[in-house]
This record gives C-alpha cells, sequence and structure tokens, in this order.
C-alpha cells in the first residue's frame, strides 16, 4: 500500500499490498517506514532509496536512475501469544531487497510516464505447529524458508494510474489452507484441580512446494480529498508441477497528502482477498468464507 517532484509527483507516499504484504508496485520516494498487518499479525520495517535526478545512466535514449527498497517483517505465524513458548523466541522474519533502474519522461501535454524495472528477492524463516496426534505434544514443529525471486516492471500514468506485473520463482506452503485449532496438554495437577495448558495449532497435511508465480496490481487514484483516498485490485497466480492456484482481491486505502511536511505520517486501509478462486483444494467453504478482510496501519518517516 505506498505510493510515489518534477512535472511528475513522485511522492504519494503509500504502499498498496495483499493480505499477506506483497505487492508488484514499488514507489521510490526517499522515506523509511513502519507498518502493521492484521491478517498476518506482522510488523514491518524498511526503507527507499534513490539516486538524485538528473539521473546519471544513458540507456535506450533515456536517462535511468538506481535504486533500492529494502526491509524486514516480523511476523507472529502462532499468534500474539506464542511469541516466547517454551523457552524460545517463536516468530517468522522475512528478508526483502528490491534492487533496480527507474526513468521518466514527460509528454507535449506536461503529462509524466515513469518506467520501473527491479528484482524482488525475499529470504527468510517461519515455524508453525501442525497438529499431530502421534506425537506427545500433540504437534508437530514444521520449519520453512520463504524465498522468492521476481522480476517485476512498473508504469506509472500521470500520478493516476499505477501498473505492476512480476513474474518468477517462489517457494510456497499451504498453511492458509489449513484449519485452526487447539490441543490441550496437562500442565498442572494437585487434589483434583488441573490445569491444562492450550496450544493454538493447524489442522490438515502441512505441504511445501515450489511454483512459478505470475502477479500484478492496478492501483488507482480519482483525485479525491487531494489525492488522500486510492483503490486497488490485485491477482496472485501460483502454478505447481500439479495444479494451480489463483487468487484476487481489491482494498480502498488513504493516503497521507504529498504536501505533508518531514515527520511521522498516518496511513492505513482496508481490503478483501479471494483465496482460491478456482478451489483447486476441493474446500466445502464458499468462495466468501475462503477469503480473507484484513487492515493495513503504519507511519512514514521522511528522510
Amino acid at each position: 500500500m505506498l505510493i510515489a517532484c518534477a512535472t511528475f509527483r513522485t511522492s504519494a507516499q503509500n504502499l498498496f499490498e495483499d493480505e499477506s504484504g506483497e505487492t508488484t508496485l514499488n514507489f521510490t520516494s526517499d522515506y523509511y517506514f513502519l507498518r502493521f498487518n492484521t491478517s498476518e499479525t506482522s510488523i514491518k520495517l524498511g526503507g527507499i532509496f534513490k539516486d538524485k535526478e538528473p539521473y546519471g545512466i544513458r540507456f535506450a535514449n533515456r536517462d535511468w536512475g538506481k535504486f533500492a527498497n529494502v526491509n524486514i517483517k516480523f511476523s507472529a505465524t502462532d499468534g500474539l501469544a506464542s511469541l516466547y513458548d517454551e523457552g524460545e523466541l517463536n516468530f517468522g522474519y522475512e528478508v526483502n531487497f528490491k534492487p533496480g533502474f527507474i526513468t521518466q519522461r514527460v509528454n507535449k501535454k506536461n503529462k509524466a510516464r515513469l518506467f520501473q524495472i527491479f528484482l524482488d528477492a525475499n529470504l527468510g524463516r517461519a515455524t508453525y505447529k501442525i497438529a499431530d496426534s502421534l506425537n506427545a505434544d500433540g504437534y508437530k514443529k514444521a520449519r520453512f524458508a520463504p524465498k522468492k525471486f521476481m522480476l517485476n516492471i512498473n508504469y506509472i500514468a500521470s500520478s493516476k494510474w499505477f501498473l505492476g506485473l512480476a513474474s518468477g520463482f517462489a517457494a510456497q506452503n499451504n498453511i492458509d489452507e489449513l484449519n485452526d485449532g487447539n490441543v490441550l496438554k496437562p500442565y498442572f495437577s494437585n487434589s483434583g484441580i488441573q490445569i491444562n495448558k492450550v496450544t493454538d495449532v493447524k489442522i490438515g497435511d502441512y505441504e511445501e512446494k515450489n511454483a512459478f508465480r505470475i502477479d500484478n496490481d492496478i492501483a488507482f487514484l480519482p483525485g479525491w480529498f487531494e489525492d488522500q483516498i486510492g483503490f486497488t485490485i490485485y491477482q496472485r497466480s501460483a502454478f505447481f508441477s500439479l495444479g494451480s492456484r489463483h487468487d484476487a482481491g481489491l482494498g480502498i486505502f488513504i493516503l497521507p497528502k504529498a504536501s505533508d511536511s518531514p515527520g511521522y505520517s498516518s496511513i492505513g486501509g482496508i481490503g478483501f482477498t479471494f483465496r482460491d478462486l478456482a478451489n483447486s483444494q476441493a474446500s466445502d467453504k464458499n468462495t466468501f468464507e475462503r477469503g480473507i478482510l484484513f487492515l493495513f496501519a503504519g507511519f512514514k518517516i521522511n528522510q
């Protein structure tokens, strides 16, 4: 959920993302940010850096500049109550790096067009508790190493339309397709009083698989309230060796004013993702029941 001075105003400062914090869009104003996502109970810290204009690389009859977006995300994979469990920290993390090139051109009508091409690389670690009746604890731990390497292309027209397309490789799992549950384990017993420890788990067959991904995002600023309202639609497709999965969603987001003075700027929004549109997992839930509603909130810190 992020948006982009020269004739082309690259200072719309928000991020358009899905419920997992992913987006094919990248914006290159210089600032740091802090974001919270309710759907996966995560916090993300990062910064965006780019060359000053005029850009110094000449290629294909255009001037190009370099930029990089670096962030790290921490997530409570088993809920906030399990961040510290049985003497050890229990959270997931992902480190993301987006190096790329940017160019822009202003036409005869003084309308700007911005083009970006960049690599989206992601590495991390996550641990999940999966129900297992054969285990003495009632669950087993599954350790997952998320990774993603995708090539992204962005096109931004007149600070109104933001188009993103990406394709590449990703290591994925089916954790969001499993059901929530819990297991009880005796914790204390004395004089007929028994206290059980309740552990949240995922129920079902956990799987990891590699995928070829094709993602795209479209964001639009209609010009309402000084461009403080934005809309987005997005699509995520993953193709596996056996089968595929397609998600789609939409969101409405509140952006800070482009004229905001340096400091903290609150940003946020609400969105809904329709998961597994074709119901490839043969779930007995309908399209809306498989979906997820999410909220986004964060702060931007100008450099």
